[in-house]
């Protein structure tokens, strides 16, 4: 008997909080259901979220997020290897639910996005990249932040990525997926989810990047001198991510540290200390207006209080 495909599952994958507020953190979620989730025009109760990440004290107020569908949290111990955490993301689907979705997409928890995913072309028995650009045409490089896996294929799929090994090319990303799902499924399986022109189709390396900032970025800081770079790239027009939304602050402050783990604390020290600020001014704001309302209530209960010293008739 056939198992009606109208189901859809959304693996978020990767670390929380990269580096952002709990805010933005917020906002890139509320945006996957923008972009991702409103789009697909269907009920709430066959929506179904695996949120696939490190442990954080945050990490259950980020789901409420997603309250009206069906959500469930992975929390894993923190170890930076993006193929086999991506791999035990997968798994996370069980049989009898990716048996009925018409795809699994398996995407990175600290997207935030600004316009919408095409899932036109998607079908249960096909693979869609995040779109129809190769980083590098010859040897068939895709960006790899995100993956649509139909549900008839999906364990299949699941089987391959357990045992085939993917970063055999550039190490500890999944650039290579395309090829390994190309030898292994063939190209009629494969298709991409949103198009884009290619601004420069005879050029081999494509400057529509995964990263939202090219390659390089404009320029970076080498011992406290800064390095322009001539670069092309125009990262793309879907996505940024959520560590980049703190500004030229972030991007400053980024290539000026090659000391990661203290990087990371005076990012999240800034934040804090921005956040602190934004929270005290919010308060002050509803001082002023609570201040205001009561000063109103004074007048106004002057002007309805009879005057003494008027004689009545």
């Amino acid at each position: 008997m056939d198992i009606d495909k109208d189901s859809y599952v959304f693996i978020l994958r990767g670390e929380t909080l990269r580096s952002c507020s709990i805010d933005i953190q917020k906002e890139a979620y509320q945006n996957i259901i923008k972009h991702i989730i409103k789009p697909l025009n269907v009920s709430d109760d066959k929506i179904f979220i695996k949120i696939h990440t490190f442990s954080n004290s945050n990490n259950e107020v980020l789901c409420k997020v997603f309250k009206n569908y069906n959500v469930e949290l992975f929390e894993v111990r923190k170890v930076y290897k993006q193929v086999k955490n991506f791999v035990n993301a997968c798994k996370t689907v069980r049989k009898r639910l990716y048996q009925k979705c018409r795809f699994v997409m398996i995407l990175r928890s600290d997207l935030y996005f600004f316009n919408d995913v095409d899932f036109t072309r998607t079908t249960p028995d096909n693979i869609c990249f995040q779109w129809n650009l190769f980083h590098n045409k010859k040897q068939l490089e895709m960006a790899d932040q995100y993956i649509c896996v139909g549900g008839n294929l999906y364990e299949e799929f699941l089987k391959l990525i357990s045992i085939v090994k993917i970063d055999t090319r550039w190490a500890n990303s999944l650039h290579n997926l395309y090829n390994v799902c190309l030898k292994n499924f063939g190209e009629e399986k494969l298709s991409y989810l949103n198009y884009i022109e290619d601004p420069e189709p005879k050029n081999n390396l494509c400057i529509i990047r995964g990263n939202p900032q090219g390659r390089f970025f404009p320029f970076r800081y080498v011992e406290k001198k800064r390095i322009q770079f001539n670069t092309k790239d125009k990262g793309n027009p879907l996505y940024n991510y959520t560590r980049y939304m703190l500004g030229p602050f972030f991007i400053n402050f980024f290539h000026n540290h090659k000391d990661n783990d203290k990087w990371m604390k005076e990012v999240h020290e800034y934040v804090r200390k921005r956040n602190k600020k934004i929270e005290n001014e919010k308060e002050k704001e509803k001082e002023k207006e609570k201040s205001k309302t009561e000063d109103e209530k004074i007048v106004n209960s002057s002007e309805a209080k009879p005057d003494d010293s008027t004689t009545s008739i």
